[in-house]
């Protein structure tokens, strides 16, 4: 619906106000904003009694207001723990959203308030300090504070940053002492460092909004950096809850804006709870706009958000007690029992692979008359060989290939410039590297997805797309059909089916060409090596097998006629002169007609939906990044996997599909950005500022979370 009428008629207080900045600079239009935001003519909030004390937390005395209901109760009243928002640098115990709510729900639902005046990330305070105020907070009420309330009977809610504050106090409270409150209450919320992609429905509804009260993803993004004291992408999942295992949370309730750009955050978030198996029921109140809270109860949309929170409190009860948990949303049928995959390469492959495994029917077709493999080496980051282990093949492909656990950067002429070690980002049983031959991969691949079952179709691709809401209907090139519960595009950079469902983003050069070959490896190669500041971009190996490596070359972008692969050994030694130390000796083994391969290097980043319908994008076909840090097949197969988990979850494929890129688009886009940020290091060695050492360990040490 519209914006509420009581917004718009306050719209002109905001008139000739642009920007945050400029309302902090001029105390009479901070005075308006107030105006607009604290409808100081709103009636007064219920009359309750209330009192400031002081909680013990790990960073000196919390601050706290209790709000207690009238009579009182021989089991004790049930309680809320509430926290405000203001963008984790605003607010406090007199604002609306913390008074005004807190007098709401006492006297609404007979519970004792307790609203927390948590540190604020100003004047060098970071994350996890306004979390860990919350924190303590919660465990004093949980552990017996006098406050007339049931402790068995706890509910943890807040507002805007307030929501992400008690989402991260439940997600500790359940990881550090394995308790959690009987609900959670976010309202209006941000769960991700970065604001996912927006939809057309959101695009609409914010139309009428000033840009005043709008959330950028510039700003969003400012936001997260200020409140975790580094880049977004460092954010854990205490930090931004999104990125955390929401496996086995308490029933939670969300209250959204209608009007509100969080929504972007929200709505995956939602998607993600479900897919994760969490009871949870989501309003979203028709007309109002992020804050509503701190509005009057006579403004209908809020009064019923005052009554909601109420009677989730009043319900409350222990988690364990399932027959006696607030009314919460039905759950699903399994999502898919029947898959079509466009594409046999890593990311359709692990897909197929992963849901056969699972008991669900798959389709995958591919245009190449085999899905065995040929081809250079990979290196393979300990996040791939996680995803590869989840299905079942890490351990044939550990039979051929070569574990490592560091990288070293060297000078053109050998010498040793800095030694990385490779973090565990598989966990500490796998490898942290591995030199692999590609073709080896296909090979297993191709192996295994046929004694799972998989229908495999070669030489046949897709020629037309029907979506008929619940299922989609396929025509193949051979001119049959297959009607499946979801299609997959896996088809790579250049995919076909991302054209077909509309989306037009294209894959785009980066600025180099990459030479590649095979080799025999030196004795004397036991890791992936770099070298650095010679006539070339950069020269480089990785060991594959205990007799091979596999070599590379980065250059500026040749004619296009030297795309492909031939026997052009004589080619690549002419053109990698300049290099000496162990690269110049494998330079130096080539035959003249030794098989090299050499192409452009493209990106690509659809940062709009990957999903229309029943069909869905994933892999290179949704996000490819530069080989900088060797992430192109692990990003592929985490995307298979998670995909796989999510989709054989219970859940809808409705939920699933936005909760999967909510969970997949902060990893990957930190991933391909960084990468192109080497790009451009590498392209320009000169730049002021550029250390490729400390963003490739920064990457990995990243990459150590769960995908």
């Amino acid at each position: 619906m519209a914006v509420h009428p009581s917004y718009v008629e306050r719209f002109p207080l905001l008139e000739g106000i642009e920007s945050f900045e400029q309302l902090m600079s001029d105390p009479a239009l901070e005075e308006r904003f107030h105006g607009f935001m604290q409808w100081r003519d709103a009636a007064a909030a219920p009359d309750v009694e209330t009192h400031d004390l002081t909680v013990p937390g790990p960073h000196g005395p919390v601050p706290v207001r209790v709000y207690t209901p009238a009579g009182s109760s021989p089991t004790g009243h049930p309680c809320l723990v509430w926290m405000h928002g203001g963008a984790f640098v605003g607010g406090d115990l007199d604002m609306p959203e913390a008074d005004r709510t807190s007098r709401e729900v006492c006297a609404r639902a007979g519970a004792v308030v307790v609203s927390v005046d948590y540190r604020l990330a100003i004047g060098g305070v970071h994350h996890p300090v306004p979390l860990d105020d919350v924190v303590a907070v919660v465990r004093w009420v949980r552990d017996g504070a006098d406050l007339g309330g049931d402790p068995g009977r706890i509910a943890v809610g807040g507002a805007s940053a307030g929501a992400n504050l008690a989402t991260a106090a439940v997600l500790r409270l359940r990881d550090e002492d394995g308790w959690q409150p009987a609900v959670l209450i976010p309202a209006y919320g941000v769960f991700h460092p970065t604001l996912p992609p927006t939809t057309p429905d959101i695009q609409a509804a914010m139309t009428e909004v000033p840009p005043l009260l709008r959330f950028t993803e510039q700003a969003t993004a400012g936001i997260t950096a200020n409140y975790v004291g580094g880049p977004p992408e460092s954010a854990d999942g205490y930090a931004m809850p999104a990125l955390a295992d929401l496996t086995g949370l308490c029933p939670t309730l969300m209250l959204d804006a209608e009007h509100d750009d969080l929504r972007r955050s929200e709505e995956p978030f939602h998607a993600a709870l479900t897919a994760a198996g969490v009871d949870v029921r989501r309003h979203v109140l028709p007309g109002v706009l992020h804050g509503f809270l701190n509005l009057p109860a006579e403004v209908e949309p809020v009064g019923q958000a005052f009554q909601l929170i109420a009677d989730a409190v009043t319900a409350t009860a222990p988690v364990t007690t399932s027959e006696e948990k607030i009314p919460m949303a039905e759950s699903h049928t399994p999502a898919v029992d029947r898959v079509l995959v466009v594409g046999g390469g890593i990311a359709g492959g692990v897909l197929s692979l992963a849901l056969a495994q699972q008991g669900v029917q798959v389709v995958l077709v591919d245009l190449r008359s085999t899905l065995g493999g040929v081809g250079h080496g990979i290196t393979l980051q300990g996040n791939a060989l996680k995803a590869f282990r989840a299905v079942g093949i890490y351990d044939q492909l550990a039979e051929h290939g070569f574990p490592f656990s560091h990288l070293r950067l060297k000078t053109a002429d050998g010498h040793v410039m800095a030694e990385i070690p490779t973090p565990p980002m598989g966990g500490p049983d796998l490898p942290g590297t591995m030199g692999a031959v590609r073709g080896d991969i296909a090979d297993i691949l191709a192996v295994e997805v046929e004694k799972a079952g998989v229908d495999v179709r070669l030489e046949t691709t897709i020629t037309a797309i029907d979506d008929h809401g619940d299922s989609v209907t396929v025509t193949l090139s051979d001119g049959s059909t297959e009607t499946v519960d979801l299609l997959v595009g896996a088809d790579g950079i250049r995919s076909q089916v991302r054209s077909m469902i509309g989306i037009e983003t294209q894959p785009h050069p980066v600025g180099m060409g990459i030479w590649r070959t095979v080799a025999k490896r030196p004795v004397g190669m036991d890791c992936s090596e770099l070298y650095y500041g010679g006539p070339k971009y950069k020269a480089g190996y990785t060991p594959i097998s205990e007799d091979l490596c596999y070599a590379f070359l980065l250059e500026e972008n040749l004619d296009r006629s030297f795309v492909g692969e031939g026997p052009h050994g004589a080619l690549l030694k002419e053109r990698g002169q300049g290099y000496g130390g162990l690269w110049g000796e494998v330079r130096d083994s080539l035959a003249d007609d030794a098989i090299v391969n050499y192409q452009w290097i493209e990106a690509i980043c659809v940062d709009e939906p990957w999903f229309r319908g029943r069909t869905i994008i994933i892999g290179d076909a949704a996000h490819a990044c530069p080989p900088l840090i060797a992430q192109g097949a692990a990003m592929c197969a985490e995307d298979a996997v998670v995909l796989a988990e999510m989709l054989t979850s219970g859940s809808s494929v409705e939920d699933v599909l936005p909760a999967f890129m909510a969970r997949r688009f902060p990893r990957v886009k930190m991933v391909l950005d960084n990468s192109l940020q080497l790009a451009e290091w590498e392209i320009h060695p000169d730049t002021p500022g550029a250390d490729p050492g400390r963003i490739m360990g920064q990457t990995l040490g990243a990459l150590v979370a769960p995908a």
